[in-house]
């Protein structure tokens, strides 16, 4: 194992104790009611915010996708968010000022630092956690609901891009170039995903309808 290996898995690892750091003296002090719902909700949400790589405790998801394959990065994109995006959406208030300011911040730093990218994995990383940035949005704005009928189509349009990163083993812009411009239909499949991964393509364009319906029920 090289030492950026070493490093990148220590950052990995150091992450993972900290997120029971959180979650378990929360509990403890909400249990025996010396906290106030406010405080409690703020202490899980970093803690949630950690695991899911959310900003701004995401200082350890962009490197470690960075340094691993395509399927890792494909599960800890989607099957590691799972349990803490439901804990967030359900569990947790959803129309505080917090949830509406960290939402801002993930869509922020997923976009400005998307662009200063060349590796193929950073900027999926990046894009992730601006997508959760959206995602809460629309638990302050729409219910609760909303936010994981978004996270279930992130995860479908993703889960075949990773696919296809995967099979031409894409690591950087260059080399996915080189690839796209050699078969007609890599580059309708790629097209097609990413348009839908932003929303313009045709078959999500009922999408916001189904957020009012969501929303009015």
């Amino acid at each position: 194992m090289t030492k950026k290996s070493k490093d990148l898995s220590h950052t990995s690892w150091l992450s993972m104790p900290d997120q029971p750091f959180f979650y378990l003296p929360s509990s403890m002090l909400w249990m025996l009611q010396t906290w106030s719902p406010n405080s409690f909700a703020l202490f899980l949400t970093f803690s949630i915010l950690l695991k899911m790589s959310g900003a701004p405790c995401h200082f350890w998801y962009p490197s470690v996708m960075s340094s691993i394959s395509w399927i890792p990065c494909l599960i800890l994109s989607t099957w590691q968010k799972v349990a803490p995006i439901s804990i967030l959406a359900f569990l947790l208030p959803t129309n505080s000022n917090i949830i509406t300011t960290l939402a801002g911040l993930n869509a922020l730093e997923g976009g400005i630092m998307d662009m200063n990218q060349n590796s193929m994995r950073s900027i999926m990383a990046f894009s992730s956690i601006g997508q959760m940035g959206w995602m809460m949005s629309l638990m302050t704005i729409y219910k609760p609901m909303a936010s994981v009928l978004y996270f279930i189509i992130y995860m479908s349009l993703i889960a075949p891009l990773f696919l296809i990163f995967n099979t031409l083993n894409a690591k950087t812009i260059k080399s996915l170039n080189k690839s796209y411009s050699k078969s007609t239909l890599i580059q309708a499949s790629i097209s097609l995903l990413l348009l839908s991964h932003c929303w313009a393509a045709p078959p999500y364009s009922i999408l916001p309808q189904t957020y009012n319906n969501l929303s009015s029920d």
